[in-house]
């Protein structure tokens, strides 16, 4: 699962992809879906991109992906299946699954905000527990947004839906804390989320309560945010956790099961290795790539536009290449707009790069938000060329960029 170069394989977000592989010019295409391709050279993975074109490439004697050399091998299906019933048996830190759940409790599987490959996790998940004697009608996956995904066998949490919703506790300030009701009906909640740039915080409160306390986490500072974070999940009996670590291109390389303070300890520790980024010198032209289906936002975009800029020469071309849609915030500092409420950070990086977009927007809407239209893989080939060489930066929104040696 989550492998490219596999035809069993599935695509992470998507089960219907299926791989088909063709071979020309000394290069093996990989295609996964109409949106996304991975280019191998015979000897050694190159690259891979996700994009609105059908068919994508750049020459690879004029890109180079600074990651390419770190070794992070895929967990196939079987792997994958393998690794998390070897995880329920030994357990970071706490005593087998199989002895902490009866097989008459009920199961809800969270699937946390923007976790790569979260839903096919939550499956397994579900698979293991069945495997253990558990009822399959007594467990429950619940998604905290919507997936690209046309399954049966899920429900996408609403924050407004006050029917989804059950009482949780109230707050020292008498403000009431909501939380999704299968959560709150069950014996057994397990969160999965991602361990993905050393990420520490659980999400299960800013995924799964109502619409207020999200508001109100967002107004908190941070160690009072965590403190009600903390009271969810002792509210919600929340012990142990399943972590997703993956690799660019959403490749799933390290599963972690156990107590919740170890397995967030040890997933930011991998997340943090897998994810660190180091270049020796700064680049003219920086693609950035955000692949991931529950990556595509303006937020994210934000911090894939910050991340090039620090490996970015001065007026260096950045090429941000997304399935993009839908408007940006309100503090995007669109050209003609007030510039009393625009993103400083975000703007100051925009006035010094020339920016290109390739998305799923229009030409039209692409320029009116100040950036440059690139319609597909030659017009961006041809920006290549223009340039000695490119730096690939993969799942740009993900990585922690270190400062270069010297500096």
């Amino acid at each position: 699962m989550c492998k490219s170069g596999d035809s069993t394989d599935k695509a992470c977000e998507n089960s219907r992809f299926a791989s088909l592989f063709l071979e020309f010019d000394g290069l093996v295409t990989v295609r996964l879906n109409p949106r996304l391709y991975a280019i191998f050279s015979k000897e050694k993975m190159m690259t891979d991109f996700r994009f609105c074109n059908d068919r994508f490439q750049l020459d690879t004697n004029q890109v180079v992906d600074p990651r390419a050399a770190v070794s992070w091998p895929a967990l196939g299906d079987e792997e994958l299946i393998g690794q998390i019933a070897s995880r329920f048996e030994e357990p970071l830190d706490f005593p087998p699954i199989a002895q902490a759940v009866l097989p008459e409790d009920l199961i809800a599987i969270a699937v946390e905000l923007d976790t790569p490959c979260g839903l096919p996790v939550a499956r397994l998940v579900r698979q293991q527990f069945v495997s253990q004697g558990m009822n399959p009608e007594n467990i429950q996956i619940v998604c905290g947004e919507e997936m690209d995904d046309s399954g049966d066998d899920y429900v996408v949490h609403d924050a407004n839906d006050a029917d989804q919703m059950a009482f949780l506790f109230g707050d020292r300030d008498g403000n009431p804390c909501y939380v999704n009701r299968f959560l709150f009906d069950a014996d057994v909640v397990v969160p999965v989320g991602t361990g993905d740039g050393g990420r520490r915080r659980n999400t299960l409160c800013a995924a799964f309560c109502d619409h207020e306390t999200q508001k109100q986490l967002g107004r908190l500072k941070p160690e009072q945010a965590a403190a009600i974070e903390r009271m969810v999940d002792d509210n919600l009996g929340v012990f142990w956790q399943v972590r997703v670590i993956t690799a660019p291109g959403n490749q799933v390389i390290q599963i972690m099961v156990g107590a919740s303070e170890a397995v967030l300890e040890k997933s930011s520790e991998f997340g943090n290795d897998a994810w660190s980024l180091q270049v020796d010198q700064t680049s003219d032209l920086v693609v950035a790539t955000i692949e991931s289906a529950c990556a595509q936002t303006w937020s994210h975009l934000r911090t894939a536009i910050i991340n090039a800029d620090k490996v970015a020469g001065d007026q260096a071309i950045l090429v941000l290449c997304t399935d993009l849609k839908g408007k940006p915030p309100t503090s995007w500092p669109i050209p003609d707009t007030p510039a009393e409420k625009h993103d400083e950070l975000l703007a100051d990086v925009l006035r010094q790069h020339p920016l290109y977009l390739v998305s799923g927007l229009t030409q039209d809407a692409t320029e009116r938000y100040g950036f440059g239209y690139l319609k597909d893989s030659e017009q961006l080939q041809k920006l290549v060329r223009q340039n000695q060489t490119a730096l690939v930066i993969r799942d740009a929104h993900r990585v922690k960029v270190l400062e270069m040696e010297g500096c």
